[in-house]
């Protein structure tokens, strides 16, 4: 699992889910949430939703054909800031709650009246 946001620019994140082959493919991302990061070669992707929040899946196709397995990209609204992204990959993975906690303690909710 991965995840970076630039500091300069908070809408540009990236919360991704990576598999490690070892079949000499190398690192293959299965998942990645983006955020937005502006225009992109449109030649690479032509439908470039990278000026909107996005999500990347793998595709076997993409991966036989000798791209990158998570080349293609699909607009959301299912997150816009780095923690709804956070909230989003942890749920369509499905980590359990334990995990979850223990890895993104800093991202849980506080109570509303603590105490």
């Amino acid at each position: 699992m991965f995840m970076r946001k630039n500091v300069f620019f908070e809408e540009n994140f990236s919360v991704g889910l990576v598999y490690s082959s070892n079949d000499g493919r190398g690192d293959i991302i299965l998942l990645r949430c983006n955020g937005k990061h502006g225009p992109f070669n449109a030649q690479y992707d032509p439908n470039n939703w990278h000026t909107y929040n996005h999500i990347h899946r793998a595709s076997e196709s993409d991966l036989d054909a000798g791209f990158r397995a998570e080349k293609h990209a699909t607009q959301t609204t299912e997150f816009a800031s780095l923690e709804e992204a956070i909230q989003y990959f942890v749920k369509t993975v499905n980590l359990d709650i334990k995990s979850a906690e223990k890895y993104f303690h800093d991202q849980k909710q506080g109570n509303l009246f603590p105490g």
